[in-house]
Protein backbone atom coordinates (compact mmCIF):
# COMPACT_ATOMS: atom_id res chain seq x y z
CA UNK A 1 0.00 0.00 0.00
CA UNK A 2 1.35 3.66 -1.50
CA UNK A 3 0.77 5.94 1.56
CA UNK A 4 -0.24 9.52 1.24
CA UNK A 5 0.14 11.97 3.59
CA UNK A 6 -1.11 14.79 2.14
CA UNK A 7 -4.24 16.16 3.48
CA UNK A 8 -6.64 17.97 0.76
CA UNK A 9 -7.58 21.26 1.00
CA UNK A 10 -11.48 20.36 -0.27
CA UNK A 11 -14.05 18.14 1.39
CA UNK A 12 -17.20 16.41 0.27
CA UNK A 13 -20.13 18.58 -0.16
CA UNK A 14 -22.71 15.65 -0.34
CA UNK A 15 -21.27 13.90 2.80
CA UNK A 16 -21.35 15.06 6.33
CA UNK A 17 -20.15 12.91 10.07
CA UNK A 18 -21.29 13.11 13.49
CA UNK A 19 -18.95 11.85 16.29
CA UNK A 20 -20.29 9.55 19.05
CA UNK A 21 -20.44 11.88 21.68
CA UNK A 22 -23.25 14.39 19.31
CA UNK A 23 -25.86 11.83 20.06
CA UNK A 24 -27.88 12.12 22.85
CA UNK A 25 -28.59 9.23 24.92
CA UNK A 26 -32.19 7.79 26.76
CA UNK A 27 -32.34 4.31 27.33
CA UNK A 28 -31.57 2.73 23.87
CA UNK A 29 -31.32 5.58 21.41
CA UNK A 30 -28.99 7.62 20.60
CA UNK A 31 -30.51 10.48 18.75
CA UNK A 32 -28.03 13.26 16.71
CA UNK A 33 -29.63 16.46 16.46
CA UNK A 34 -30.96 18.24 13.41
CA UNK A 35 -28.75 18.43 11.06
CA UNK A 36 -28.99 21.32 8.36
CA UNK A 37 -28.27 20.38 4.57
CA UNK A 38 -28.96 22.00 1.18
CA UNK A 39 -31.88 21.36 -0.19
CA UNK A 40 -32.55 17.62 -0.68
CA UNK A 41 -34.70 14.42 -2.31
CA UNK A 42 -32.56 11.60 -1.53
CA UNK A 43 -30.30 10.51 1.56
CA UNK A 44 -28.40 7.60 3.14
CA UNK A 45 -27.02 6.89 6.10
CA UNK A 46 -23.21 5.02 6.91
CA UNK A 47 -21.60 4.13 10.25
CA UNK A 48 -18.65 2.79 11.18
CA UNK A 49 -18.63 0.69 14.22
CA UNK A 50 -21.53 0.28 17.11
CA UNK A 51 -22.87 -3.23 18.26
CA UNK A 52 -26.23 -4.06 17.36
CA UNK A 53 -28.91 -1.55 16.25
CA UNK A 54 -31.23 0.15 13.84
CA UNK A 55 -31.02 3.29 11.90
CA UNK A 56 -33.59 5.26 11.68
CA UNK A 57 -34.30 9.30 10.08
CA UNK A 58 -36.59 11.86 9.80
CA UNK A 59 -36.27 15.05 7.44
CA UNK A 60 -37.83 18.10 7.52
CA UNK A 61 -38.59 21.75 5.83
CA UNK A 62 -40.27 24.75 7.64
CA UNK A 63 -42.85 23.06 10.14
CA UNK A 64 -42.92 19.57 8.51
CA UNK A 65 -41.12 17.10 10.29
CA UNK A 66 -41.51 13.26 9.03
CA UNK A 67 -42.25 10.37 11.34
CA UNK A 68 -38.99 8.06 12.03
CA UNK A 69 -38.15 5.41 8.98
CA UNK A 70 -36.21 2.56 9.31
CA UNK A 71 -33.24 2.74 7.41
CA UNK A 72 -31.42 -0.20 8.28
CA UNK A 73 -31.10 -3.00 10.86
CA UNK A 74 -27.62 -4.19 11.70
CA UNK A 75 -26.28 -6.37 11.96
CA UNK A 76 -30.07 -8.39 11.76
CA UNK A 77 -33.32 -7.63 11.80
CA UNK A 78 -34.28 -6.64 15.59
CA UNK A 79 -38.13 -7.45 14.65
CA UNK A 80 -41.15 -5.58 13.58
CA UNK A 81 -39.07 -3.90 10.62
CA UNK A 82 -40.19 -0.53 11.22
CA UNK A 83 -41.47 2.73 8.97
CA UNK A 84 -40.64 2.36 5.96
CA UNK A 85 -42.72 5.16 4.08
CA UNK A 86 -44.64 8.39 5.26
CA UNK A 87 -47.21 9.57 3.31
CA UNK A 88 -45.89 12.99 2.11
CA UNK A 89 -42.69 12.72 2.33
CA UNK A 90 -40.74 10.01 1.19
CA UNK A 91 -40.11 6.42 1.39
CA UNK A 92 -36.94 3.80 2.34
CA UNK A 93 -36.06 2.48 -1.34
CA UNK A 94 -33.41 0.06 0.02
CA UNK A 95 -30.81 1.81 1.29
CA UNK A 96 -31.72 4.87 1.17
CA UNK A 97 -34.10 7.42 2.02
CA UNK A 98 -36.46 8.90 -1.58
CA UNK A 99 -38.53 12.00 -1.16
CA UNK A 100 -42.35 11.99 -2.17
CA UNK A 101 -42.83 13.98 -5.73
CA UNK A 102 -42.31 17.35 -5.53
CA UNK A 103 -40.79 17.46 -1.59
CA UNK A 104 -37.87 18.56 -0.77
CA UNK A 105 -35.98 18.88 2.72
CA UNK A 106 -33.10 20.90 4.27
CA UNK A 107 -32.92 18.83 7.24
CA UNK A 108 -32.40 15.84 8.71
CA UNK A 109 -31.97 13.30 12.23
CA UNK A 110 -30.86 10.27 12.83
CA UNK A 111 -31.65 7.83 15.80
CA UNK A 112 -29.88 4.54 17.03
CA UNK A 113 -32.07 2.23 18.28
CA UNK A 114 -30.12 -0.46 20.14
CA UNK A 115 -26.67 -0.67 21.66
CA UNK A 116 -24.45 1.47 19.79
CA UNK A 117 -21.95 1.08 22.29
CA UNK A 118 -18.12 1.57 20.47
CA UNK A 119 -19.89 3.49 17.18
CA UNK A 120 -17.28 5.45 15.48
CA UNK A 121 -18.80 7.90 13.75
CA UNK A 122 -21.80 8.27 11.53
CA UNK A 123 -22.18 10.13 8.02
CA UNK A 124 -25.04 11.64 6.37
CA UNK A 125 -25.18 11.86 2.36
CA UNK A 126 -27.68 13.71 0.91
CA UNK A 127 -28.29 14.88 -2.83
CA UNK A 128 -30.78 15.99 -5.46
CA UNK A 129 -30.40 12.29 -7.17
CA UNK A 130 -30.30 12.19 -10.80
CA UNK A 131 -26.93 13.13 -12.94
CA UNK A 132 -24.35 14.86 -11.84
CA UNK A 133 -21.88 16.80 -14.54
CA UNK A 134 -18.72 15.17 -14.42
CA UNK A 135 -16.92 18.43 -15.48
CA UNK A 136 -13.29 18.20 -17.22
CA UNK A 137 -12.04 15.38 -17.68
CA UNK A 138 -7.98 14.54 -15.63
CA UNK A 139 -5.23 16.32 -17.22
CA UNK A 140 -2.84 13.76 -15.35
CA UNK A 141 -2.44 10.36 -15.02
CA UNK A 142 -3.07 8.86 -11.56
CA UNK A 143 -3.27 4.94 -10.03
CA UNK A 144 -3.39 3.31 -6.98
CA UNK A 145 -2.19 -0.58 -6.84
CA UNK A 146 -5.41 -2.01 -5.38
CA UNK A 147 -4.87 -5.82 -5.77
CA UNK A 148 -7.83 -7.29 -7.88
CA UNK A 149 -10.12 -10.03 -7.09
CA UNK A 150 -12.97 -12.02 -9.25
CA UNK A 151 -16.08 -12.51 -7.72
CA UNK A 152 -16.50 -15.71 -9.54
CA UNK A 153 -13.61 -17.03 -7.44
CA UNK A 154 -16.86 -17.44 -4.98
CA UNK A 155 -18.51 -21.06 -6.94
CA UNK A 156 -22.05 -20.13 -8.61
CA UNK A 157 -24.41 -18.88 -8.25
CA UNK A 158 -23.57 -17.29 -4.99
CA UNK A 159 -20.46 -15.36 -6.59
CA UNK A 160 -22.28 -13.90 -9.48
CA UNK A 161 -23.91 -11.77 -6.79
CA UNK A 162 -20.70 -10.63 -4.62
CA UNK A 163 -19.64 -7.62 -6.59
CA UNK A 164 -20.08 -5.68 -3.50
CA UNK A 165 -18.08 -7.44 -1.20
CA UNK A 166 -16.17 -8.43 -3.33
CA UNK A 167 -15.09 -5.22 -4.60
CA UNK A 168 -15.07 -4.36 -0.66
CA UNK A 169 -12.71 -6.54 -0.12
CA UNK A 170 -10.41 -5.13 -2.47
CA UNK A 171 -10.03 -2.24 -0.85
CA UNK A 172 -9.72 -4.19 2.41
CA UNK A 173 -6.84 -5.62 0.54
CA UNK A 174 -4.85 -2.60 -0.36
CA UNK A 175 -4.98 -1.35 2.88
CA UNK A 176 -2.88 -4.65 3.78
CA UNK A 177 -6.20 -6.28 5.21
CA UNK A 178 -6.90 -9.92 3.69
CA UNK A 179 -10.61 -10.93 3.90
CA UNK A 180 -12.46 -13.75 2.78
CA UNK A 181 -15.03 -12.46 0.35
CA UNK A 182 -17.70 -14.81 1.90
CA UNK A 183 -17.26 -13.93 5.04
CA UNK A 184 -17.58 -10.27 4.01
CA UNK A 185 -20.87 -11.16 1.80
CA UNK A 186 -22.31 -13.02 5.23
CA UNK A 187 -21.25 -10.19 7.24
CA UNK A 188 -23.17 -7.03 4.87
CA UNK A 189 -26.08 -9.76 3.65
CA UNK A 190 -29.22 -7.74 3.58
CA UNK A 191 -31.35 -10.46 4.90
CA UNK A 192 -35.12 -8.02 4.46
CA UNK A 193 -34.45 -7.60 0.67
CA UNK A 194 -31.95 -10.84 -0.28
CA UNK A 195 -29.36 -8.80 -1.54
CA UNK A 196 -25.25 -8.50 -0.58
CA UNK A 197 -25.17 -5.09 -2.08
CA UNK A 198 -26.57 -2.77 0.47
CA UNK A 199 -24.49 0.08 0.30
CA UNK A 200 -24.38 0.96 4.33
CA UNK A 201 -23.77 -2.61 5.36
CA UNK A 202 -20.69 -2.58 2.95
CA UNK A 203 -19.48 0.57 4.72
CA UNK A 204 -20.13 -0.76 8.37
CA UNK A 205 -18.91 -4.26 7.55
CA UNK A 206 -15.47 -3.00 6.17
CA UNK A 207 -15.18 -0.77 9.46
CA UNK A 208 -15.32 -4.00 11.67
CA UNK A 209 -11.82 -4.87 9.88
CA UNK A 210 -10.78 -1.03 10.99
CA UNK A 211 -10.96 0.66 7.85
CA UNK A 212 -12.92 3.78 7.86
CA UNK A 213 -15.75 4.29 5.19
CA UNK A 214 -18.73 6.25 3.98
CA UNK A 215 -21.06 6.30 1.06
CA UNK A 216 -21.05 9.32 -0.75
CA UNK A 217 -21.62 10.76 -4.25
CA UNK A 218 -18.63 12.12 -5.96
CA UNK A 219 -19.96 15.05 -8.10
CA UNK A 220 -17.15 14.86 -11.13
CA UNK A 221 -13.94 13.49 -12.21
CA UNK A 222 -11.64 16.52 -10.21
CA UNK A 223 -13.80 15.23 -7.07
CA UNK A 224 -12.44 11.70 -7.75
CA UNK A 225 -8.93 12.58 -8.63
CA UNK A 226 -8.95 14.67 -5.80
CA UNK A 227 -10.00 11.40 -3.49
CA UNK A 228 -7.61 9.13 -5.29
CA UNK A 229 -4.72 11.93 -4.63
CA UNK A 230 -5.64 11.26 -0.62
CA UNK A 231 -4.84 7.64 -1.02
CA UNK A 232 -8.84 6.83 -0.72
CA UNK A 233 -10.16 3.56 -3.03
CA UNK A 234 -13.54 4.16 -4.58
CA UNK A 235 -16.34 1.65 -5.18
CA UNK A 236 -18.55 3.00 -7.81
CA UNK A 237 -22.50 2.03 -7.92
CA UNK A 238 -22.73 2.02 -12.23
CA UNK A 239 -25.85 0.86 -14.27
CA UNK A 240 -25.36 -0.44 -17.55
CA UNK A 241 -27.51 -0.55 -20.61
CA UNK A 242 -27.04 -3.18 -23.69
CA UNK A 243 -24.08 -2.94 -25.12
CA UNK A 244 -23.01 0.75 -24.02
CA UNK A 245 -19.98 -0.08 -21.43
CA UNK A 246 -17.14 -1.40 -24.19
CA UNK A 247 -14.80 -4.10 -22.91
CA UNK A 248 -16.83 -4.69 -19.83
CA UNK A 249 -17.40 -8.81 -19.07
CA UNK A 250 -20.97 -8.02 -19.36
CA UNK A 251 -23.65 -7.09 -21.75
CA UNK A 252 -25.68 -5.03 -18.95
CA UNK A 253 -26.49 -4.74 -15.82
CA UNK A 254 -28.85 -2.81 -13.54
CA UNK A 255 -26.76 -2.61 -10.60
CA UNK A 256 -23.00 -3.43 -10.00
CA UNK A 257 -20.69 -2.24 -8.14
CA UNK A 258 -16.54 -1.70 -9.35
CA UNK A 259 -13.37 -0.28 -7.79
CA UNK A 260 -12.60 2.61 -9.54
CA UNK A 261 -8.25 2.49 -9.29
CA UNK A 262 -7.44 5.32 -11.33
CA UNK A 263 -7.02 7.68 -14.59
CA UNK A 264 -5.29 7.80 -17.20
CA UNK A 265 -6.62 7.93 -20.90
CA UNK A 266 -9.01 6.00 -19.87
CA UNK A 267 -10.76 5.07 -16.18
CA UNK A 268 -8.83 2.03 -14.58
CA UNK A 269 -10.92 0.42 -12.73
CA UNK A 270 -11.12 -3.43 -11.51
CA UNK A 271 -13.91 -5.19 -12.51
CA UNK A 272 -14.74 -8.41 -9.71
CA UNK A 273 -17.44 -9.38 -13.02
CA UNK A 274 -14.21 -10.54 -14.74
CA UNK A 275 -14.70 -14.44 -14.65
CA UNK A 276 -10.63 -14.85 -13.18
CA UNK A 277 -8.59 -12.06 -11.31
CA UNK A 278 -5.83 -12.13 -14.07
CA UNK A 279 -9.30 -10.51 -16.07
CA UNK A 280 -10.00 -8.04 -13.52
CA UNK A 281 -8.03 -4.68 -14.52
CA UNK A 282 -9.79 -2.97 -16.88
CA UNK A 283 -9.84 0.44 -18.48
CA UNK A 284 -13.64 2.19 -19.73
CA UNK A 285 -13.41 4.97 -21.76
CA UNK A 286 -14.43 8.13 -20.40
CA UNK A 287 -17.99 9.15 -22.01
CA UNK A 288 -18.96 5.41 -21.51
CA UNK A 289 -18.05 5.80 -17.85
CA UNK A 290 -19.67 8.95 -17.26
CA UNK A 291 -23.01 7.91 -18.82
CA UNK A 292 -23.15 4.38 -16.62
CA UNK A 293 -21.86 6.36 -13.32
CA UNK A 294 -22.44 10.02 -12.97
CA UNK A 295 -25.49 10.14 -15.30
CA UNK A 296 -27.16 6.84 -13.91
CA UNK A 297 -26.15 6.56 -10.67
CA UNK A 298 -25.41 10.25 -9.75
CA UNK A 299 -21.72 9.64 -8.96
CA UNK A 300 -23.18 7.17 -5.65
CA UNK A 301 -19.66 5.47 -4.34
CA UNK A 302 -18.23 3.94 -1.39
CA UNK A 303 -14.75 5.27 -0.21
CA UNK A 304 -12.56 3.66 1.93
CA UNK A 305 -9.61 4.54 3.94
CA UNK A 306 -7.73 7.17 6.39
CA UNK A 307 -8.64 10.28 4.04
CA UNK A 308 -12.51 9.79 4.71
CA UNK A 309 -11.38 11.19 8.10
CA UNK A 310 -9.89 14.71 5.93
CA UNK A 311 -12.51 14.73 3.27
CA UNK A 312 -15.76 14.59 5.14
CA UNK A 313 -16.31 17.67 7.25
CA UNK A 314 -18.85 18.11 10.70
CA UNK A 315 -22.23 18.56 10.22
CA UNK A 316 -23.85 21.69 10.89
CA UNK A 317 -26.46 21.75 13.78
CA UNK A 318 -29.36 22.99 12.75
CA UNK A 319 -30.20 26.23 15.58
CA UNK A 320 -32.85 27.00 16.27
CA UNK A 321 -35.10 23.46 15.26
CA UNK A 322 -37.54 21.93 15.47
CA UNK A 323 -39.74 25.07 16.42
CA UNK A 324 -41.17 25.88 19.54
Amino acid sequence: MREHRSSPPWQSAATVRLEPQRFARAGDAWTSPWITRPAFERAVVSWNGGASFNVELRVAHATNVSPWLTLAEWPDARGGGGTLEAAGFGAIAIDEFVAADGCRFDRVQVRLIGDARGLERVFITTSLGGAVPPGPRPTHDLALDVPPRSQHEVPPPLGARLCSPTSTCMALAYFGIDVATVALAARSFDARHRIHGNWPRAIAAAAEHGVSGCVTRIDGWRALERWLEAGAVVVASVTVSAGELTGAPYDATSGHLLVVRGVARTVLVNDPAAATRSEVRRSYAFDEFERVWFERKGGVAYVFGPAVLRGVRDAVEATPFPPE
